[in-house]
């Protein structure tokens, strides 16, 4: 039995170098970064930023294996994609829409969605240094981020929070547009699941943990729309690559999910 590919994917901006290793894997390094090596059997597909360097036997070996590469810049537009002849597995949009049949999906994206919580929280309290009462719970620790914004402020952060889901959601509806390729998952596929709107909301923390991390003086001086605008446009490819890997998360899981 194949294991369970997984995305790879390599940070826009970042001066990667892709070469194959002894036929089997994927060589990856960047001055400053530690070498690492990724079997191609293990891997679903590879995003990878356009400043890369592709050995032409590795981009091959990627394409014999089944597995798709896929260019973006920093700003996270996708400028190409690479597919072999075959197509070695299911795609996320064929998984996706197999496990929508299932009785049991309803089960399924809820604990889907209770797992990624749990790292997103874990995530955020590295990142700021916060302390929950509740870990493990992500609109516990929202709350309280958002009475840390209103101590440093001075002020609610609603506009501001609000304005920067509205920005997520878009960005998160062009991720998966993107990645699956398939307008009529977007938007419910299954009753009560908006895919675009689930992921923005998955990545709630982040956003607060970018608001939390933004100057005051900034975030006050400006409407809060326009505040949104930049940070999205500043922060596009993190949060692109956010929403990319929660999806790739949701691939891996899938693949394993035996109903």
């Amino acid at each position: 039995m194949n294991l369970p590919g997984k995305p790879l994917f390599l940070e826009p901006g970042v001066a990667w170098l892709v070469t194959l290793d002894d036929g089997v894997a994927l060589r990856v390094e960047a001055p400053g970064r530690a070498r690492s090596l990724y079997p191609l059997p293990r891997l679903s597909r590879v995003q990878s930023g356009v400043q890369a360097r592709w050995s032409t036997e590795a981009l091959l070996a990627c394409l014999r294996a089944g597995v798709t590469v896929v260019f973006v810049d920093a700003r996270g537009s996708v400028h190409g994609w690479c597919f072999g002849p075959r197509r070695r597995e299911m795609t996320l949009s064929q998984r996706l829409r197999e496990a929508l049949r299932e009785p049991q999906w309803p089960q399924f994206w809820q604990a889907w969605q209770q797992q990624v919580g749990v790292r997103e929280v874990q995530r955020l309290l590295r990142r700021m240094s916060l302390h929950a009462v509740t870990a493990a719970d992500p609109k516990h620790l929202h709350i309280k981020a958002m009475n840390h914004m209103t101590a440093l402020w001075g002020t609610g952060p609603g506009p501001w929070v609000r304005a920067l889901q509205r920005a997520q959601r878009a960005l998160s509806a062009q991720v998966c547009s993107d990645i699956l390729g398939d307008p009529q998952l977007l938007c419910y596929a299954y009753p009560g699941l908006n895919l675009p709107e689930a992921l923005a909301d998955l990545m709630q923390l982040r956003l607060d943990g970018l608001l939390l991390s933004w100057p005051v003086k900034d975030i006050l001086s400006q409407p809060p729309g326009q505040v949104a605008a930049r940070i999205v446009e500043e922060r596009n490819a993190e949060l692109y690559r956010g929403c990319a890997e929660l999806l790739g998360d949701l691939e891996f899981v899938l693949r394993e999910w035996q109903p």
